[in-house]
């Protein structure tokens, strides 16, 4: 049997994992559904009880991120408790095993059943709204939709559970406050760095920019805005992928350094 990763013993991790963690899953299926219903049908009515598609998709791109953070963020929360960390330990599974089950429950099961939670409850409010409103709201196409954010969100999906993923097994307590507040402290730096980085460049003539983003400079009283290079729009998104791979790859290690 392969020591490293063996498919049938794969399948009864992922069995034993499912049956003793259903309940809880179940129940926060329930809470994220509340939640949505809420907030949903507080701007479908505060709108007038319309919903437009952009706002359907802004919603489930932002809650999807939250709430994915969220998840993630406790999928080795066992692995913090020594009580609960010596039997999964100790258990006869492979590292490469037990990473594999929270990566799949945390960015696969959870987009699938996030996604299913969310258009739900999206027809459920639209079609009560529709009872009233005078203009029909219709289930958003997050895919199709003119200028999808579906992909890109999907990158910045991805970027985001890889930073919580390592931080699910790189801290014992806390582990979504202390990500969060590392991470965003670190999106902070990186602002408050790149204004005074292009003036260094460009002089006091820039005017601020988000970093990776077209920079615009002040010449006279005219504007001038420096676009990147076309084809060159897809370095930063490949940039963030590399990185999720790299922050994925360090939560494994991570997880064989608890190794008994």
């Amino acid at each position: 049997m392969n020591n490293t990763f063996d498919l049938q013993r794969f399948g009864l991790l992922l069995s034993k994992h499912t049956r003793e963690n259903a309940r809880t899953y179940l129940l926060s299926i329930v809470v994220l559904a509340a939640i949505l219903c809420s907030f949903l049908t507080f701007i479908t009515y505060s709108s007038g009880g319309y919903l437009g598609p952009h706002l359907q998709a802004t919603f489930y791109l932002v809650f999807k991120i939250l709430a994915g953070a969220m998840f993630t963020s406790v999928v080795f929360s066992g692995y913090g408790d020594k009580k609960k960390s010596i039997p999964l330990l100790t258990l006869p599974v492979s590292n490469l095993e037990r990473y594999f089950v929270g990566w799949i429950y945390s960015f696969v099961i959870f987009q699938v059943l996030y996604t299913m939670c969310f258009f739900l409850v999206d027809f459920a409010v639209l079609s009560i709204a529709n009872l009233s409103s005078a203009e029909k709201n219709e289930v958003v196409n997050i895919i199709t939709i003119e200028d999808s954010k579906f992909y890109p969100g999907l990158i910045i999906f991805t970027f985001i559970h890889s930073v919580f993923f390592l931080g699910a097994i790189f801290f014992r307590k806390l582990h979504f406050i202390k990500t969060g507040f590392i991470f965003f402290g670190a999106v902070l730096g990186i602002i408050l760095l790149n204004a005074p980085l292009l003036k260094i460049i460009f002089g006091e003539k820039v005017l601020f920019s988000p970093p990776f983003d077209s920079i615009r400079i002040m010449e006279g009283e005219n504007g001038i805005a420096l676009h990147p290079a076309p084809g060159t729009e897809m370095i930063p998104w490949i940039l963030v992928g590399v990185m999720s791979l790299i922050l994925w790859t360090s939560a494994y290690f991570k997880l064989k350094e608890k190794e008994v």
